[in-house]
């Protein structure tokens, strides 16, 4: 379940924007009939592609998203109307005179649109890859300031139910003498002055 939901995370904008641009141009350019044979094209194959090739990186380059893009592009939105040409070429034979000539424009037509659906599917899988990264790098910032709050809590808790500090029994206090710089002395020379203080 949670590979779906990631899945799901790192490929719904780039579906949604191949189905929204694409098919937008589609109907201003032809007509709402010529834009829908891309719809089931791209809502299949975006989501595989682009996962494949962009989103199971943990930090995808803008390079990879321009080229995984313009694949997306060529395989939604031209060989779906090559299909049928090529098929019908098979299908009935190379053709003579105004067949053959009706075959080569519609196929020589579609290349053409195969092109300029790579140029932008390229832009739309480079802007797909910046967006991304803000929100990724915008939904991280949250989790980090809270970490760094949780930390400095337990920090602050730590050091207030942390103990005082005592001095060692093994030290005393002394009068300070002329020459001294405290009037802690050690252990350690507590024998060397043992006949001074009984002296």
């Amino acid at each position: 379940m949670q590979a779906m939901m990631m899945g799901l995370r790192r490929t719904w904008m780039a579906t949604l924007l191949f189905l929204a641009i694409p098919t937008s141009i589609w109907w201003v350019w032809l007509s709402w009939e010529s834009a829908r044979q891309a719809i089931a094209p791209t809502l299949f194959l975006t989501p595989a592609i682009w996962w494949w090739l962009v989103g199971r990186k943990r930090t995808p380059g803008l390079t990879r998203g321009s080229l995984a893009g313009a694949f997306i592009a060529v395989m939604t939105q031209a060989v779906p109307y090559l299909i049928p040409i090529v098929w019908q070429r098979l299908a009935r034979g190379p053709g003579v005179g105004e067949d053959q000539l009706i075959a080569m424009v519609g196929v020589g037509f579609y290349l053409f649109v195969g092109l300029g659906a790579a140029v932008i599917g390229s832009f739309i899988g480079w802007m797909t890859v910046a967006i991304q990264r803000r929100l990724d790098r915008a939904m991280a910032q949250p989790i980090e300031s809270d970490s760094e709050s949780s930390q400095g809590t337990a920090l602050r808790r730590a050091a207030q139910a942390r103990p005082p500090r005592s001095w060692p029994a093994c030290s005393r206090a002394l009068p300070s003498r002329p020459g001294t710089a405290s009037s802690i002395l050690p252990i350690s020379r507590l024998p060397a002055l043992i006949p001074t203080l009984s002296a």
